[in-house]
């Protein structure tokens, strides 16, 4: 009899072991179909976007044509601005500085509706993966799939995704306690349809902005003295590159960190007077910032982490021996 109950419990925890396994992997191929939804498919509605007490309205529009992308970002509320992306080349609008910045990037995965990385595989260390009930997201159906960290160093997901496109709807970044520290939800939403060129041209072209600033092009740095002695389990060092910065003659050194889902950014600069550094923590809603000074140099590490990750991560920072 023995027997037969270790038998059966052996036999229950295999299956148990095989659904949790399974679930994972759905939850993975919903967060890929959550990523080619929103790189692929034409659409335009107004998100609303809600942090630190405070609420955002922008009007989004994105088209993919013969292979390029093209996207405009109105602002609703607050300061006026706009902002048009052309492949890699963002234009943004400042009509109230009567101004417009040019820059050439790659486009930031993590804006709403494209949060999701490219290679889920190596987040599974860091984070695990399962499947919520299916709800009713800005009058659409839409499955949830929850994020969760494994450790203290990284804030978990909540994500909502419509179930005909794919498309990410809603998406809310919590903390260890539950909280919501912020959240993207689409109020309303078009997918398909036609799409014109004029329907991706900036308003404010029109009002003849006076002042253009460029930003100059990163340098990758090959060779650098300084390093993150010990970063917190997951991140690597995805970028290091040297930045100009306006006004200064001296550019700034730049480490962008990810666990391949949050980013942390640690700037490096030189300062001739240390004694106007104001050292220690710093926040704003799920962002949270680090600065100290070592030798002559400040250190300033920030991201959208729990205040302890860019703690550790400037705390670790040194010039390599």
């Amino acid at each position: 009899m023995k027997y037969k109950i270790t038998t059966i419990s052996l036999l229950l925890v295999l299956a148990m072991g095989s659904g949790i396994v399974h679930a994972e992997q759905q939850a993975l191929q919903w967060l890929m179909k959550m990523g080619l939804a929103a790189q692929n498919l034409d659409y335009r509605g107004i998100f609303v976007y809600q942090h630190d007490s405070q609420l955002e309205s922008m009007q989004i529009i994105h088209r993919v044509k013969r292979g390029i992308t093209k996207e405009r970002l109105l602002s609703l509320n607050n300061a006026p601005r706009e902002i048009i992306r052309d492949n890699n080349v963002v234009r943004c609008y400042l009509p109230d500085e009567d101004s417009v910045v040019i820059e050439h990037r790659k486009a930031n995965e993590k804006n709403f509706p494209r949060i999701i990385p490219k290679n889920l595989a190596r987040l599974k260390d860091s984070y695990s993966f399962l499947l919520g009930p299916k709800q009713r997201v800005t009058d659409r159906m839409a499955q949830h799939v929850i994020i969760k960290p494994k450790d203290k160093y990284r804030y978990g997901y909540h994500l909502w995704a419509d179930l005909q496109s794919g498309l990410l709807l809603k998406s809310d970044l919590i903390d260890s306690e539950g909280k919501v520290l912020e959240q993207f939800m689409f109020t309303s939403l078009d997918i398909g349809g036609q799409i014109k060129d004029e329907d991706l041209e900036p308003r404010s072209s029109s009002l003849n902005l006076k002042k253009l600033l460029k930003s100059e092009n990163n340098t990758p740095l090959e060779k650098t003295q300084w390093r993150v002695a010990r970063l917190p389990e997951g991140f690597v060092t995805s970028a290091h590159m040297k930045r100009p910065v306006p006004m200064h003659d001296e550019s700034v050194e730049h480490m962008v960190l990810t666990d391949g889902l949050a980013a942390v950014s640690v700037f490096i600069e030189k300062k001739k007077d240390l004694d106007q550094i104001v050292s220690g923590p710093n926040s704003m809603g799920a962002v949270n910032a680090y600065i100290r000074a070592t030798g002559n140099h400040q250190i300033t590490v920030i991201g959208e982490v729990p205040a302890i990750t860019v703690i550790k991560i400037a705390q670790a920072v040194e010039l390599s021996k």
